[in-house]
């Protein structure tokens, strides 16, 4: 089993879990093995360097559920192997059966303990299998907590001297079993997990694709947010991107791709989405307080863009973006008008001059120029009329925070 996980984390470097749990389980039946060995070959190796590798399992097993959680291994992981190779620099422990025993039981009760702990502590699969498997581990640690004491008490002089009763076979075997079946599932869940996040993300730029943009939106228009009742939709279209792959060939206009969903996406409100609906067309979905202050966003970015050149096929490259924006409440909020009304307001942008904002409010598409503070529409609605001084204050201010 250790062999085949290693195999599999050799079919993804990235998943260092499955190599951890594979050398984990490799530790452990290397050990076992050696102490199987003993009479043939010399004690140190079948007694002292058997049980300190059986005992390193923990270590591995450790590393791996805290790398399933995104985590580094801690180092009081060693902390089971350290215990046994500390208690045998005294010869009263190394040199006594009884003695010996009694410390790899409390060695391997400490490493169940300690993966115990890391799993209830985890925040990968669900709770119940985390619980579950913490549990499994609880009885394996007062298993062997009870054992040492046993051996104390009787303090037998050799394997033939100790009484293990079948009760404690059962749970052993038990146990194990258990936690590699819960692992397993576990594991796949995380697997199935990974492969519906694949399903939801554009694989050039690693943000949200059409369809996770529209799981997106069920779940941000159904989430009650009651200082946040309006919901947005914003569109981007990069500005003759076309020509942009013309003139500096497709991987610079690949790189503007993902420039653009980088520096969009980190930009985004928390609790707001960012995707890639398609070629050169973005979009955001988000809960605001009011539809300027989905505007502000769009134009925080579009600031954003258009002040930077974007490093690409050996050169710099001009970018801009031509924005459009449509707000609903969020309890009445529609897809088709949202989408619809975002697609109107873009073509707004765009037959303005491109490298604006547009937005629509349901009855009217209010039109943010590039070169004044003034919000223009049709319907003479100035309401948002400081727009683009917030816009331009809410531009420094990131500025110097990226700095």
């Amino acid at each position: 089993m250790g062999a085949l996980l290693v195999a599999v984390w050799l079919h993804g470097l990235k998943d260092r879990h499955f190599l951890l749990f594979g050398l984990g389980l490799i530790s452990h039946a290397s050990g076992l093995a050696l102490v199987g060995a003993r009479g043939t070959i010399p004690d140190f190796l079948s007694i002292q360097i058997a049980n300190a590798v059986t005992l390193t399992a923990f270590a591995f097993l450790i590393g791996a559920l805290r790398r399933f959680d995104g985590k580094t291994t801690p180092p009081w992981a060693v902390l089971p192997p350290l215990l046994w190779i500390i208690g045998n620099l005294f010869p009263f422990i190394r040199e006594d059966f009884s003695h010996r025993l009694m410390l790899y039981s409390v060695s391997a009760a400490l490493g169940f303990a300690l993966m115990s702990v890391v799993i209830v502590r985890g925040g990968t699969s669900s709770r119940r299998y985390r619980f579950m498997l913490s549990g499994v581990w609880a009885i394996h640690v007062m298993s062997n907590l009870l054992f040492a004491v046993r051996t104390w008490r009787q303090d037998p002089q050799d394997f033939q001297d100790v009484n293990v009763n079948g009760f404690v076979i059962v749970i052993g075997i038990a146990g194990f079993v258990s936690a590699i079946v819960i692992l397993a599932k576990m594991l796949i869940d995380r697997s199935e997990e990974r492969l519906r996040e694949l399903v939801r993300t554009d694989p050039l730029t690693s943000v949200y694709n059409r369809r996770g943009l529209l799981e997106a939106y069920e779940r941000l228009r159904s989430v009650p947010v009651r200082e946040r009742p309006v919901l947005a939709v914003i569109v981007f279209d990069l500005d003759h991107f076309k020509q942009i792959n013309d003139t500096h060939g497709h991987q610079a206009g690949d790189a503007v791709l993902v420039e653009f969903a980088r520096r969009a996406a980190s930009l985004i409100p928390e609790g707001g989405v960012f995707g890639r609906s398609g070629g050169e067309e973005f979009a955001a979905i988000l809960r605001v307080g009011e539809p300027r202050h989905a505007a502000l966003v769009g134009e925080t970015i579009r600031q954003s863009l258009a002040a930077t050149h974007i490093a690409a096929a050996s050169t710099e490259i001009e970018v801009t973006t031509s924005i459009g924006i449509a707000t609903m409440p969020a309890g009445g909020a529609d897809l088709d008008r949202l989408l619809s009304g975002a697609d109107r307001a873009l073509y707004v942008a765009k037959d303005r001059g491109r490298n604006r904002c547009a937005v629509w409010t349901g009855d009217k598409i209010l039109s943010v120029h590039t070169d004044t503070a003034d919000l223009i529409d049709d319907h003479t609605d100035r309401q948002v009329a400081a727009l683009r001084m917030l816009a331009k204050a809410a531009s420094d201010e990131h500025d110097v925070l990226g700095s």
